[in-house]
């Protein structure tokens, strides 16, 4: 073996001088030293020639990446293999030399191997470090927080928003960055829920994809940001960023930017508060089944839906609706699942909820009354509404009044003693460190004296879920009859020391599920009287409206957009403010 090639061979591994120096040593050894360097030669070569043809092969596949790229598997196979190949080959030698030099130290000496077992170790750790930038390397360009950032927001819609990320690339300069802003599409709506085709684009603004395009500095570590006006919201978005070096080396991240209002939310700006019921038992093959009239904008959709929860919520506080009464049946109910699904939504922080307590579906009545006395009742009443205390009354987005509010449907039909289940309830709800805000389904077409003798003024507030009778006197001038009733009921609660919340009606029609009730025809104009009425009828304190309801759609109450009246309801829910 020539001292010149082997020189120059361990100088490629940064040895140098101090090769030269150490070789001078073993030179002019006796013949076993021979046959020691002869061993030694035979490794270094193979441990070359695998090197140089990896190197080769290597620098082929990144010269012709683009033909690569258009390989078929089999051939990318193959490329693999002859690069496995080379890599053991390597090992191999590395591996002999070390057998060698073992070999060797006993017979000739530790003093008289030592540069080679020099040189093996040198082998060794640039085999370690070689592997390990490789590994390394492949994590680069990397990007590192990617983030977004509200840069114009009006009433709680977002408007402008700017994307920030940092790109670090310390092995090749960066050639490209390009930051995209997706709008998420929601054709699922279409095929799932029924939607109509023409109504999509009412539903979700048409909005176009757009990107921006950055040239970096070249240096190691760089932090880009790019700004979006001008959004239409009313969905999701995905940001995307994507870097490309000068090795053509690309990586890509991407982010979902929550749903971003529609419309902005002027419910707070309101000098009216004003709820609506809402009903969360809707699914593709739940409810919608039962029968309805009328055709809902969104589709025959699954209230558990996040982008279905948060239209209905982007669309009442954008029309002037602030708080939600949501119906609920029972601990573990479909409707309890539901309303867990509505809190988690980001876009609930804009509204406030609050349970609407569905006393036919939880206690047992006798010929359409409901007796407190019955000690199975007043078990369930107080175990429902300890367990309504340990899971929502604590929550953020929770309606109060003082206290937590919940509503109680037709508590007009309790009978037994009233005053003391409820004062029973509140003082156990107490032990929980709430002070209970109750609201009764109190007010209907009799004469409130007769209520009063059935405890009222163990209400904190008394309302109508709804005034539809089977009365056609009363039906006919429908409006005239709310409002002279509802300046009864007002008084009696003024007497009382308890809230009056007056409710708004825009018809009723339930023949698609039941028979047996006469229609109130349902338009535009009645629901603007009703809510005229309504807000005549202003408790001076608690100044609340209920709406019945967002969409009970079995009973043709709903204001919810429709594909026949549109947004025309809520139009005059904002108008109402």
């Amino acid at each position: 073996m020539e001292r010149r090639n082997f020189i120059n061979f361990l100088a490629s591994f940064g040895l140098g001088a101090f090769a030269a120096e150490l070789y001078e040593k073993l030179y002019d050894l006796p013949l076993l030293q021979k046959n020691f360097r002869e061993e030694i030669e035979y490794w270094m070569k193979q441990y070359e020639a695998s090197k140089k043809e990896l190197d080769s092969l290597k620098g082929e596949r990144d010269s012709l990446e683009e033909i690569l790229e258009q390989q078929d598997s089999l051939e990318k196979e193959s490329v693999s293999s002859l690069e496995l190949l080379y890599k053991e080959r390597m090992e191999e030698a590395i591996n002999g030399l070390r057998r060698t030099v073992e070999k060797y130290k006993v017979i000739l000496g530790e003093e008289r191997v030592s540069f080679e077992s020099s040189t093996l170790k040198v082998l060794e750790e640039l085999k370690m470090a070689r592997e390990k930038l490789d590994k390394i390397s492949t994590y680069f360009p990397l990007i590192k927080d990617l983030s977004w950032e509200p840069e114009k927001i009006i009433n709680g819609k977002i408007y402008d928003l700017s994307v920030t990320f940092e790109v670090l690339s310390p092995f090749n300069s960066l050639r490209e960055i390009e930051i995209t802003l997706f709008p998420v599409e929601y054709r699922y709506f279409i095929t799932r829920f029924g939607m109509s085709e023409e109504d999509y684009r009412l539903v979700f603004p048409s909005e176009e994809v757009r990107s921006v395009k950055i040239k970096p500095k070249g240096i190691e570590q760089e932090t880009f940001s790019a700004e979006f006006k001008d959004l239409r919201g009313g969905r999701e978005y995905i940001i995307t960023a994507k870097v490309k070096d000068t090795s053509g080396k690309e990586k890509f991240r991407e982010l979902k930017i929550p749903y971003i209002r529609e419309f902005e939310n002027v419910s707070s700006s309101s000098n009216v508060l004003i709820g609506a019921y809402y009903y969360p038992w809707y699914s593709p093959d739940r409810h919608w089944k039962e029968g309805y009239i009328g055709r809902p904008l969104l589709g025959e959709y699954d209230s558990r839906d996040s982008i279905v929860i948060s239209k209905h919520i982007d669309w009442v506080t954008g029309h002037g609706i602030s708080v939600f009464l949501v119906s609920w049946w029972g601990p573990d109910s479909w409707e309890d699942r539901s309303i867990k699904e509505l809190l988690k939504t980001p876009l609930s922080k804009d509204i406030k909820i609050g349970i609407f307590y569905e006393t036919l579906g939880r206690l047992r009545a006798e010929r359409d009354e409901i007796n407190l006395d019955d000690e199975e009742n007043r078990n369930i009443l107080l175990n429902d509404f300890n367990y309504l205390a340990k899971t929502y009354f604590n929550t953020p987005s929770y309606f109060k009044f003082l206290g937590p509010v919940v509503g109680l449907y037709l508590a007009r039909i309790f009978k037994g003693n009233i005053s003391e289940t409820i004062e029973t309830l509140r003082e156990e709800i107490k032990k929980l460190r709430y002070n209970l805000f109750l609201i009764g389904d109190i007010v209907y077409w009799e004469n409130p004296e007769m209520q009063i003798r059935r405890s009222i003024e163990a209400y904190d507030a008394i309302t109508p879920y709804n005034m539809h009778t089977n009365v056609k006197e009363i039906l006919d001038n429908f409006e005239r009859n709310v409002a002279e009733k509802y300046n009864q009921w007002k008084s009696a609660a003024e007497k009382l020391k308890i809230g009056f919340i007056p409710s708004a009606l825009p018809g009723y029609d339930d023949r698609a599920v039941r028979s047996g009730n006469m229609p109130l025809p349902k338009n535009v104009d009645r629901f603007e009287k009703q809510l005229e009425i309504a807000k005549s009828s202003l408790d001076k304190d608690l100044r609340m409206i209920m709406i019945t309801s967002w969409n009970e759609w079995h009973e043709n109450t709903y204001v919810e957009p429709s594909r026949e009246e549109k947004f025309e309801y809520l139009k005059v829910i904002k108008k109402c403010m």
